[in-house]
């Protein structure tokens, strides 16, 4: 995964920061990550199509986590 996380936007990285370091309101981060793809929240540069499917992966593994 570092590999890929080198090749992202900064956007990007930031966003799949956020969501490992995600501990209580990892559900508010979906919600709020949802609005951002669909352009409901704006963001300055936000992730390409293809980012989305690294930050999902890593929000469903991190959900996984914290709740196991």
């Amino acid at each position: 995964m570092a590999e890929i996380g080198k090749s992202l936007s900064i956007s990007a990285r930031r966003l799949l920061h956020q969501v490992r370091n995600a501990n209580g309101n990892l559900a508010a981060l979906g919600a709020r990550l949802f609005k951002i793809q669909r352009s409901d929240i704006k963001m300055a540069d936000p992730p390409a199509k293809h980012e989305w499917i690294v930050i999902w992966e890593v929000y469903h593994d991190r959900q996984t986590e914290l709740r196991s």
